[in-house]
């Protein structure tokens, strides 16, 4: 069993003398097609924007769709130092949409300006997560010279570890819960650990890749595509936010259930005491599993107690800093 270890970006309060960003929105939504046919934006300045009418397709034009960081008024951007990580998340409902997964993606991407152009070519570049099962469903690098959403031209296959359950469904009451996180681990090097959950078909898509080599550290947007064979006709998003948190304020520890026991290894800070805390999507945390962890351990989770049958494939941990008393 192979854990990966990396920074959570889950806003917190100010701990023990530490500024943390509480969770913040990414708004000023637009389509960045270069064509007239324009998918309606409702709320298109808030942190919840609805894409499409409900009842037209949208493939005949395809939507390369975007928020910025910040507010309308505000927009900003975020430059990661070493030890920090960005954590993008939101969830989203699809109607009318096929189970052409290959044709819905999201990342995380510096628009290098062009975003306040309406240009959706050519942007610094960022990390690209292709939904589906076929061979160009992973982490990509984002291109820089073309769509900035698209997986040809200088776009890279990053390769990542993945694991995939349930199925993708495009038009599905039940919504999808998305999350990225970039972690700088190095002066030159990023671990991104990037997941889709939910819709009708129950889909649990997870993509990991650590020691990415690269000199992109800043980050100004989230971006989707809507694919020319998506068909969907509407997609309504809520509560699309960013977070940054620092070295030793949460430590995140993705673990691969293989069996009914997973051991957690953790390192604290040094005289810091921790809550360790878990999920199954990176978005909610409501479940406490220990309220002063300290120190270097391991904790054994198991998991045939907490859930019913079939265990999840995989469940996430944090240690979130406890204030000082």
């Amino acid at each position: 069993m192979k854990f990966f270890v990396f920074l959570s970006a889950i806003g917190f309060a100010c701990i023990c003398g530490v500024p943390v960003l509480l969770a913040a929105p990414i708004a000023n939504w637009k389509e960045l097609n270069p064509n007239e046919l324009i998918v309606p934006i409702a709320d298109a300045g808030s942190n919840s924007p609805t894409f499409g009418d409900g009842v037209t397709p949208n493939s005949a034009q395809m939507a390369w769709v975007a928020g910025m960081f910040g507010t309308v008024e505000a927009p900003a951007s975020v430059t990661l130092g070493v030890g920090e990580t960005l954590t993008v998340s939101g969830s989203v409902v699809l109607t009318g949409g096929t189970n052409n997964n290959n044709q819905f993606r999201f990342g995380v991407f510096n628009d290098a300006g062009n975003f306040a152009l309406d240009d959706g070519g050519n942007w610094t570049g960022g990390w690209l997560h292709s939904i589906g099962a076929v061979a160009t469903s992973d982490l990509w690098l984002g291109r820089t010279d073309g769509p900035f959403i698209s997986t040809a031209g200088n776009a890279v296959d990053l390769d990542s570890i993945k694991t995939r359950t349930g199925t993708f469904d495009g038009d599905s009451l039940a919504a999808f819960t998305f999350s990225m996180s970039i972690t700088r681990d190095s002066a030159n090097t990023v671990d991104i650990v990037s997941l889709l959950t939910g819709g009708d078909g129950e889909l649990s898509e997870e993509f990991v890749r650590e020691d990415v080599e690269t000199s992109l550290f800043t980050y100004t947007s989230l971006g989707w595509l809507l694919g020319g064979s998506s068909g969907v006709e509407q997609v309504a998003y809520s509560e699309v936010e960013y977070s940054v948190t620092g070295a030793g304020e949460a430590r995140i520890l993705a673990i691969r259930s293989d069996g009914a026991i997973s051991a957690i290894d953790y390192e604290g800070v040094e005289g810091k005491f921790y809550f360790l805390e878990s999920s199954l999507d990176m978005s909610d945390w409501g479940t406490e599993l220990e309220d002063s962890i300290s120190g270097t351990g391991t904790f054994t989770d198991t998991l045939s107690s907490r859930f019913d049958v079939p265990l999840p494939a995989r469940v996430f941990y944090r240690l979130r800093e406890k204030p000082s008393e």
